[in-house]
């Protein structure tokens, strides 16, 4: 594992140069491509365009924080591969180094004992079982980065807001930038503002200052950020006039909003800790009591050596993760109107 983690270590600056300049060519071709076929053509790629991709470049847009459109997605996948190949190395190395306890007695006793070498076969299956599993959790690992991020992120719009409005004589771009630059450095829109300030100086049709836009709003996916997004557009295309008494109702709304948010949380805290520990203690009591009647050691043989105990294992793990995210969840809801 030492030498995997080196060997990453070597290989990961050397490709996050060439996946930098091969992701700025092809985003320059696309953007040039797209300004000389026209607007049909562009909505006809963006349709084929491979769903998972952009699946993963928008959590990406959100959770890095130095995400780059396009170099970004292939690191991602290089990181996932590299674990998937040195999981499955490690562990086919491993366990051919390891016997094998076969038993032909009482499975509980294990009377009569022999060492062997786990077949071929089962050798493989039990790799890449554990390789696909550990080349899920990236992305899990991703994914729950997202949804907590996007849910801070909803928070994290009121300051973006107050700050700006203070920059609302400036060009939206400028003003982008400069709220970009004073917004505290745990804002999880930091490097999302720069990028839609970035859109904002280079649009070349409304079509694509829209599209630009709005995946600003649709990371964070709450009501209040589209209509903070939808202001700036009639500000770029229109005036800024309006914007400065359209930011404070909208912080007028938002503060609203929370102060209900955290009424509300602090009424169910004492449900919301319950789900989140309850269902660990009656487990914790419920294993102790099993262990004291049956002693460790057949416990352990009945829980981890059967098909019914590990059935039940896995279903008692399941349910409880399932219900640390609903508690999760209900903790801190989105700053949003429903």
């Amino acid at each position: 594992m030492l030498i995997v983690y080196g060997m990453w270590l070597m290989i990961t600056p050397i490709l996050d140069n060439y996946y930098l300049s091969v992701s700025k060519r092809i985003d320059y071709r696309r953007t040039a491509k797209s300004r000389l076929v026209g607007k049909k053509r562009e909505k006809i790629r963006g349709k084929q365009s491979f769903l998972l991709n952009r699946h993963l470049d928008n959590m990406l847009y959100l959770t890095k924080n130095n995400y780059q459109s396009g170099a970004s997605v292939r690191r991602f996948y290089l990181s996932t591969c590299f674990v998937f190949i040195s999981v499955l190395l490690i562990v086919l190395m491993t366990i051919r180094e390891l016997p094998v306890q076969l038993s032909a007695g009482d499975s509980l006793l294990l009377e009569d004992t022999a060492v062997g070498i786990l077949p071929i076969q089962s050798m493989w299956r039990f790799s890449l079982l554990l390789s696909f599993i550990a080349g899920l959790l990236p992305y899990l690992r991703l994914r729950y980065s997202f949804s907590q991020r996007r849910n801070k992120g909803s928070y994290d719009l009121l300051e973006v807001i107050k700050i700006y409005a203070k920059f609302g004589y400036l060009n939206v771009s400028a003003a982008l930038t400069k709220t970009a630059d004073f917004v505290s450095n745990d804002n999880v829109l930091k490097r999302p503002l720069l990028l839609m300030a970035e859109v904002f100086a280079g649009y070349a049709d409304v079509e694509e200052l829209n599209q630009g836009a709005m995946r600003f709003s649709s990371t964070i996916n709450t009501t209040f950020g589209n209509i903070f997004v939808s202001n700036l557009i009639y500000a770029e295309r229109e005036s800024n006039r309006q914007l400065p008494s359209a930011l404070l109702e909208l912080t007028q709304m938002m503060e609203q909003q929370r102060g209900t948010i955290l009424e509300v949380k602090s009424n169910n805290r004492d449900a919301i800790q319950l789900g989140l520990f309850g269902n660990i203690l009656v487990l914790v009591l419920s294993v102790g009591t099993f262990i004291y009647l049956l002693t460790p050691k057949i416990y352990l043989k009945l829980q981890f050596q059967t098909t019914t105990g590990l059935t039940f294992f896995a279903i008692i793990v399941s349910s409880l993760f399932i219900s640390f995210l609903i508690s999760t969840i209900l903790a801190k809801p989105k700053l949003d109107y429903h």
